[in-house]
């Protein structure tokens, strides 16, 4: 499947579009419930526990409600033509190539793959602009 003009159109939505998940990570979804109960709970969101435990039910059943109702067969939520998506899957199973954004501008640019490689080592490479840096020169970024 290659069709150069089906991929412009695809790629035109540029870098930041992305499709929607065909399903979610269950554990990741329900983990994202979590957190907003235990930040509304630091909050003061509430004040007694016969609210504590309703507001805990109450989003309980909206994350199992509405993964399950996301997750039940539909006709597609593609939010671009059929064809387009057969292109961008095609495009990113392509590991030959990369897809990146211009110095300068707003476009795509895709690449081979070595090309881009070796580009990327000939720009570090000039040591007018860069300097070897030993482990031991930079700096120790940790969170404590």
């Amino acid at each position: 499947y290659h069709h150069p003009e089906v991929e412009k159109l695809a790629l035109a939505n540029g870098l930041k579009f992305s499709l929607p998940p065909s399903k979610f990570n269950f554990g990741s979804y329900l983990a994202n419930f979590e957190i907003l109960f235990q930040n509304l709970s630091k909050s003061g969101f509430y004040d007694n526990d016969e609210d504590e435990v309703y507001l805990k039910e109450t989003l309980s059943e909206i994350a199992y409600s509405s993964y399950f109702n996301f997750n039940m067969p539909r006709k597609s939520l593609l939010n671009i033509p059929r064809d387009q998506y057969l292109a961008l899957k095609n495009l990113s199973k392509n590991k030959d190539n990369i897809i990146t954004c211009p110095d300068k501008g707003s476009g795509i640019v895709i690449m081979n793959r070595e090309d881009y490689i070796r580009k990327m080592e000939e720009i570090v490479s000039d040591t007018t602009k860069f300097k070897v840096c030993l482990e031991q020169d930079l700096p120790n970024f940790s969170q404590d």
